[in-house]
């Protein structure tokens, strides 16, 4: 892996991963594993550079179908090797798996390395903790806990298989195994890191080199760092997942009448009104439509909401061709009907959640949710089943039908915004069909909502029947009738790969200012009101610097000077720039107000956007100096002088050419001299970020130049007139 190949990686994890690629024992543990995949050797070695560093849990982020199988093997392989080269005792490595089918799958892995290996799980029928490297399932070892101490095993690291469900048995085991070794290191995967009730299962996203997160996003949560993470999109444009297509639907399950519990579930009783009660007619509308559509389809899986419901779908599909697993399956008919289903014997499979995680079946190319999740994890796990490659039967997507509104409201499945609190009860918003005017592409968006005297384009956008148009914002742009933000189709890449569309359609209407703001805006860029819920809720237990990596400011002035070419104290040739700049304004705890006094007109103007208890804080301007340096061999200031000179390139206003200038000293020069021919105009705004050296120095790098609002910029590319 040569430093090139990193370099998509934030800076911080490409140092990690140069601390451990060199290292013997991390490359003695690789012997057998040449066939990883790039992002999944990344994984292993960013895993193993905090493994030498922190006791603490790490948690590593992999979408389903990723492999994660071969990181878990590859990564067990190599602390082996470490722990062995540092202590010189052979201490074992445990691998957990909530199910026999998954034990055997990881297992599998490790014996195709060429690596030995045992199993401890009940349900293969196997026994044997003899092995350096054990995969069992948590609740066979459970059980025999006395047993493993007694025979003195010591392990030095436990894998937790589907992390995001971290039972108390999987607690206790790892808890009775630090009796021995109190360095227990602890390593968990999955594809959903958010648990229902408590937000993100990590404390820090290392990996993007974020601050800790806030109690509003994570409770409690077990694993201290996120070390590596990689997106579905990124996998499915490189080639390496199948893309879900989200296909129309006639019909679908009332679920606005579900009613929770205290504990964040639907009721039994509400889940029957919904899914079974009387609605044998409605299921048989469903399931005749997905035989339909699975004509020309290979694997079919039909999510139920409970073991009733799951019965009433299998009563409407062929009996020789359907099969149904649930927690009530006997062993020997869940195998039997599994077997059968990858063999494409079956081609529907029923089940309510007993394969909604671990199961690997790359014929799926068709998944029926015919029931309502309660979180994110779930959905994202039931389409995660449908995503693996499967060339040898042509597979090309997996079509994705949903009867019961667990869709996003901005149609992407992978990205969804997680905070604590159980959910309110799912309003029933219509699903619109929406037409991509960059790519044609058909997307699904919630439903916004409309004037009265307005109608919706194909393409999203609304049109007012009063003024015979299009209906325009007071900046006389078009307004989106939709919840959408980006375009999911994907579009030809090239090289046989995909790349989603990057058409976005909405924008904000400020209800203070009546200003246009991107989707993605927190507050006005006009007149500084919260848009967002997020802002609206944001609140600082910690200073301004230590909550953001990036951050935004405003060039609000500068001076003649702003700009000089000069050297530093090395020797580099560099150019100094400096401008007074100001921050996006944000919100703090307000102190309680006395009754009966009078609020101002501006905090009157505001009181219907603020929550009670927040008051809105618009920083100072400061003056920011910070230095480009070129010929420094450092990747951050590489990637600054290719952010400036790409700016300095789009906003010339000479007639000079950069090809010119074999030396970066006159380069330099012209473009700090006003009147030169590589002269341009400064940035309006400004992306750093910023390390303090001391109490009266910081150092600021500058990571991006925009001569506009970078939002602004976004509206402006995507929702034109002539698009529409």
């Amino acid at each position: 892996m040569s430093i090139d190949q990193l370099q998509h990686l934030p800076s911080h994890v490409q140092g990690w991963i140069r601390d451990v690629r060199n290292d013997p024992a991390v490359n003695e543990g690789l012997c057998g594993f040449e066939n990883l995949r790039s992002y999944q050797l990344e994984a292993v070695l960013a895993a193993a550079a905090r493994v030498r560093k922190t006791l603490a849990p790490l948690l590593i982020v992999l979408p389903t179908g990723a492999g994660k199988s071969w990181v878990i093997s590859a990564l067990a392989s190599v602390v082996l090797s470490m722990v062995t080269a540092i202590s010189g005792k052979r201490k074992k490595v445990l691998i957990l798996a909530p199910s026999k089918e998954l034990v055997s799958q990881n297992h599998a892995k490790m014996i195709e390395a060429g690596y030995q290996a045992t199993i401890y799980s009940a349900g293969l029928n196997s026994r044997d903790a003899s092995g350096d490297i054990v995969f069992g399932s948590r609740q066979t070892i459970t059980n025999v806990m006395d047993e493993f101490r007694d025979k003195d095993y010591e392990f030095s690291t436990v894998f937790v298989d589907e992390a995001h469900s971290l039972p108390e048995q999987t607690r206790s085991i790892i808890e009775g195994l630090r009796t021995t070794n109190p360095n227990l290191r602890v390593i968990g995967l999955t594809a959903t890191p958010y648990a229902l009730g408590k937000g993100y299962i990590f404390a820090q996203d290392k990996f993007k080199g974020l601050p800790k997160l806030r109690e509003i996003h994570t409770k409690d949560p077990y694993f201290a760092e996120k070390v590596y993470d990689k997106c579905p999109h990124e996998l499915i444009e490189e080639g390496y997942l199948c893309p879900p297509i989200l296909g129309d639907i006639s019909e679908a399950y009332n679920t606005s009448a579900l009613e929770r519990a205290q504990n964040g579930r639907f009721t039994q009783e509400s889940s029957s009104k919904v899914f079974v009660d009387g609605q044998s007619s409605l299921t048989k509308k469903i399931v005749k439509e997905i035989k339909r559509k699975a004509k020309n389809r290979n694997g079919v899986m039909l999510f139920a909401q409970n073991r009733s419901h799951a019965q009433m779908i299998l009563s409407f599909l062929p009996a020789k061709q359907s099969g149904l697993v649930d927690s009530k399956t006997k062993p020997k008919d869940r195998d039997d009907l599994i077997k059968r289903f990858k063999a494409r014997k079956l081609k529907y499979m029923v089940t309510v959640g007993a394969l909604a995680t671990g199961f690997d079946a790359p014929n799926v190319d068709l998944i029926g949710v015919l029931r309502a999740t309660e979180s994110h994890s779930l959905f994202q796990q039931i389409i995660g089943r449908g995503l693996r490659l499967c060339p040898e039967i042509g597979k090309k997507d997996c079509l994705v039908l949903d009867y019961a509104q667990n869709i996003p409201p901005d149609g992407d499945l992978f990205t969804p915004t997680i905070q604590l609190g159980v959910p309110r009860e799912a309003p029933d918003i219509p699903l619109l069909d929406v037409r991509c005017p960059a790519c044609g592409g058909e997307n699904q968006f919630r439903k916004a909502r409309w004037p009265s005297d307005t109608k919706i384009t194909d393409t999203g956008f609304l049109w007012s029947h009063a003024q015979n148009r299009l209906l325009l914002s007071s900046d006389q742009k078009p307004v989106a009738g939709h919840l959408g933000t980006q375009c999911g189709h994907l579009i030809d890449a090239g090289d046989n790969k995909l790349k989603r569309c990057s058409y976005t359609w909405g924008a904000v209407i400020c209800p203070r200012c009546q200003r246009r703001n991107s989707h993605r805006t927190d507050f006005c860029k006009a007149c500084e009101a919260p848009l967002s819920k997020r802002a609206r809720l944001l609140t600082l237990s910690t200073s301004r610097d230590a909550t953001y990596a990036q951050r935004l400011v405003k060039v609000v002035s500068y001076s003649s000077r702003w700009l000089v070419a000069g050297r530093s104290k090395s020797g580099h040739p560099n150019i100094r720039l400096t401008f007074n700049v100001k921050e996006p304004p944000y919100l703090v705890p307000a102190e309680p107000q006395r009754k009966g006094r009078k609020a101002s007109e501006e905090e009157s103007d505001l009181d219907e956007w603020l929550l009670p208890g927040f008051e809105i804080v618009r920083p100072e301007p400061f003056e920011l100096t910070a230095w480009i340096n070129p010929t420094i061999n450092n990747s951050s200031a590489k990637a600054s002088w290719e952010a400036f000179k790409a700016y300095a390139q789009d906003q010339q206003v000479g007639n000079g050419s950069w090809d010119q200038y074999t030396d970066i000293n006159a380069l330099l020069y012209t473009l700090t001299n006003p009147r030169g021919d590589l002269s341009f105009n400064p940035p309006g705004y400004l992306v750093y970020t910023q390390k303090k050296i001391d109490e009266s120095r910081t150092f600021f790098n500058l990571v991006s130049f925009y001569k506009e609002h970078p939002e602004h910029v976004k509206i402006n590319e995507s929702l034109t007139r002539d698009e529409v």
